[in-house]
């Protein structure tokens, strides 16, 4: 028997694994490459989609507050669209003429929600030289018997501090008001029962008072032994965890509103810009004064949703204040004084008018 001698070459072994490995480390790379090429086209398309259905969102609160201003120019009801794509709902929303929830581009708003009479009342921030007026009038049969004013600074991130606040009595100067110690403003408020507007009612029974943050003031008070121009001193602390009953730091329930009526409401910040918030008797809801307005946008499989408040209180302007004063005019005004018993008129005007002429003698 003949005996084969094997000869064990392993040369050229370690440039094969080499090879190998190599082969791994760039597939392993290209996956990565086009992973994250991948992930990078879906987040580009997701923004694309996400800025498209905020602006389809955005689109769906456009129309409303079109449907609500040719409303309140035919002085038609602001019907309430309390339904998505149903009956009563954004259905009847959409075949309303003029109006379509489809948008260019496949976009659309799927759920427009309009209610035009909210249980609250809400102004995120009001300056302290505006003020707002409203009705204060219950769309159910649940009249508005008590009403909650809520309010606070209108930067809730700011540190916030009540325990310095001044004393209540007289009127406070404004230089006293040391936003370190007593953060929010004061509010004036004036409120007018409906059923009477007679002059003599309307001096006899309109209450005008000032509610002023303290530590420990009060948290209820009495519409009918309210003095005029009282000052109140009303409890207010800050509100880590805000909820329906006490959404901000100062909370007080002026009750007592006996009027069938209702009343008109004036309420204007001083010292300090305001967030604030206003509720009626349990059960009731605002008629008149806002539009709670919740849209939903849609591009593909992304969604939006925006939630704003439109006004649609004949009282207030466009920028959603009320006039401060008597008169309001963008060109000039011309004003005639009479001295009695002088047989002649003075005319006093800093831009003199020829419309604005002296009387003959």
């Amino acid at each position: 028997m003949r005996q084969h001698n094997v000869v064990n070459n392993q040369q050229g072994l370690i440039a094969i694994i080499v090879s190998m490995i190599l082969m791994i480390i760039l597939s392993l790379i290209v996956l990565g490459f086009a992973t994250n090429t991948r992930r990078e086209q879906r987040q580009s398309l997701d923004r694309q989609l996400n800025s498209r259905a905020f602006y389809a969102a955005e689109s769906g609160i456009n129309d409303a507050r079109e449907y609500i201003k040719d409303q309140l120019a035919l002085s038609a009801q602001i019907k309430k669209f309390d339904k998505c794509g149903s009956a009563g709902g954004l259905d009847s929303f959409s075949s309303t003429p003029g109006y379509n929830n489809i948008i260019e581009g496949g976009s659309s708003y799927p759920c427009l929600l309009i209610d035009p009479t909210p249980p609250t009342i809400t102004y995120g921030s009001l300056s302290k030289d505006d003020s707002v007026a409203f009705p204060v009038k219950s769309a159910t049969i649940t009249p508005i018997t008590e009403l909650t004013v809520s309010w606070q600074q209108d930067n809730k991130e700011a540190p916030r501090s009540y325990g310095g606040c001044p004393s209540v009595g007289t009127f406070p100067k404004e230089s006293d008001w040391d936003v370190s110690v007593c953060s929010a403003g004061m509010l004036r408020v004036d409120l007018t029962p409906v059923t009477n507007l007679s002059r003599a009612a309307l001096i006899d029974n309109t209450k005008s008072f000032l509610l002023q943050p303290s530590g420990g003031g009060t948290s209820t008070i009495s519409f009918g032994v309210i003095n005029k121009g009282q000052v109140i001193g009303v409890n207010c602390t800050v509100n880590i965890t805000p909820t329906t009953a006490a959404p901000k730091d100062c909370n007080v329930v002026i009750s007592g509103l006996t009027d069938p009526e209702g009343y008109y409401m004036r309420v204007r910040p001083i010292y300090r810009n305001a967030s604030m918030q206003f509720s009626g008797s349990v059960g009731s809801t605002f008629e008149g004064v806002q539009a709670v307005v919740d849209s939903t946008g849609k591009s593909s499989d992304v969604l939006k949703r925006l939630q704003v408040r439109l006004s649609i209180n004949t009282l207030e302007s466009d920028n959603n204040t009320s006039f401060n004063y008597a008169i309001q005019s963008l060109d000039s005004i011309c004003k005639k004084y009479s001295v009695i018993p002088a047989p002649t008129s003075k005319v006093s005007s800093l831009n003199p008018d020829p419309s604005c002429a002296a009387p003959g003698p």
